[in-house]
Parts: C-alpha cells; sequence; structure tokens
C-alpha cells in the first residue's frame, strides 16, 4: 500500500512539474507573438523652427484611467501652414485583468482621429510610436482624405504579457490653398479606447465648412475623449 501512494504521488508531482513547464513555455510563445510590427521607415513630419505655437489642449478624463493625451497647434507664417502635434501616453502600470476601461490592453485596437473642415486645406501626416519595451508600433491607416481628415488604428499594448504604449506622437500639417477664401473651419482631435469588442469608426458631415464629426460603433464597450482647436484660416 505504501510504495503504491509513494507513485501515486510521485506521478501527481511529475504532472505538476510537467505542466508548469508547459505553461512557462506557452507564455513564451506568447510574449514572442506580440502585436508588434516594425513602422513603416516614412519620415516623421518635421514642425519648423519658425512655428509659432496657436494653442494647446488637454484631453479630460477620469483620474482612474492611466492614458493621457494632449495636442499642440502651430502655425508657419512663412509656409503658411499649420501643424497639429498629438501625443498619447499610457503610464506604465500593472492592472487587473477585467480593468481594461482603465488600462491599455491587446486585444482590440485603439483609435486616433484628426478631422478638418473648408474641403480648401490639405493635409500630410505621419505617427510613430514606442511601448514601454521600447518596441515600435505598428501604426496604420484606418481612414483618410486629404482634404478632411485621417484616422489612425493600433495596439495601445504590444500583446499578452507585453507592455504599454510609452508614447505616440501624430503629426499633420495643414497647407493652405494658394487662392485664399477668407474663411475660417476647425479642427477636431478624437481618441477611441475600445475593449470587449471592435469598433467601426467613421467621419461624417465631409465637405461642409466644419470639420466632419466622428461617428464609431463598437460590438464591445469604447471610451471616447475629444479636443477641438477653432479659427483655422484659409
Amino acid at each position: 500500500m505504501k510504495k503504491s501512494s509513494f507513485w501515486a504521488a510521485a506521478v501527481i508531482v511529475a504532472f505538476v512539474v510537467a505542466l508548469a513547464i508547459a505553461f512557462n513555455v506557452f507564455l513564451i510563445l506568447l510574449q514572442i507573438n506580440e502585436n508588434v510590427w516594425p513602422v513603416k521607415d516614412t519620415a516623421q513630419i518635421a514642425i519648423p523652427v519658425s512655428a509659432e505655437q496657436v494653442d494647446y489642449e488637454e484631453a479630460q478624463i477620469d483620474s482612474d484611467s492611466l492614458l493621457s493625451y494632449d495636442a499642440e497647434l502651430y502655425y508657419d507664417e512663412a509656409a503658411e501652414t499649420y501643424y497639429l502635434e498629438v501625443k498619447v501616453r499610457w503610464k506604465k502600470e500593472f492592472s487587473s485583468p477585467w480593468n481594461v476601461e482603465n488600462t491599455a490592453e491587446e486585444n482590440y485596437e485603439d483609435y486616433l482621429a484628426i478631422s478638418w473642415g473648408g474641403g480648401a486645406l490639405q493635409g500630410k501626416y505621419s505617427a510613430r510610436g514606442t511601448y514601454w519595451n521600447d518596441k515600435p508600433v505598428q501604426i496604420s491607416r484606418y481612414y483618410s482624405a486629404a482634404n478632411c481628415g485621417v484616422i489612425f488604428q493600433f495596439y495601445e499594448k504590444s500583446g499578452f504579457l507585453g507592455k504599454e504604449l510609452r508614447e505616440a506622437t501624430f503629426r499633420v500639417a495643414l497647407e493652405k490653398p494658394e487662392q485664399k477664401e477668407g474663411l475660417q473651419t476647425n479642427i477636431r482631435v478624437a481618441y477611441c479606447h475600445t475593449y470587449g469588442g471592435r469598433a467601426d469608426i467613421g467621419f461624417y458631415g465631409i465637405g461642409e465648412a466644419s470639420a466632419p464629426g466622428m461617428y464609431w460603433t463598437a460590438s464591445g464597450v469604447a471610451q471616447r475623449y475629444e479636443l477641438a482647436f477653432a479659427g483655422i484660416e484659409y
């Protein structure tokens, strides 16, 4: 009886050890297969030294959230071009898996949308970002149109057991048309944090005097934070 009990215990211990090893291998593979790819080698738009800051806005986000983002608007009189720079950050902090409302998560992409009105300002844009593990963020265009706006999409966390987004910088250059119309429009910026499901996002009111509005529907849950800039001349 004692001998059989010994072997039974040995089998159980061996099974637990094998299970632990398999689990660790599984975690390593998950870390290797993170949601990160090299960012395309495209030049980040440079803001000229001669450009002067026109406005600064910081998103009002609940204090429980680990997200923060802000935007600065510049104008270069010589080039007759506006430059908008948006920076998004997620704090490097461990949180429970069920607190995805306020923390970065790796399953569903977030979105950063920038739109402008009037239809005459021609926009160029660029985006770069890194995670807290120094890996680059793959930022792709979900939608873009040179005369009204762009929507970027990206993962705010580098994968399961990965790291949060340290900082992503989005820049848009808006050049005035040669034939000025003597009018003004505005710029809208919106960040959409999705969790629990994928979001469908887009613009409405394209071609109108004011910047297109942004709509989105999510199969799970999404939070939306907006910024706005007025007095954009063209």
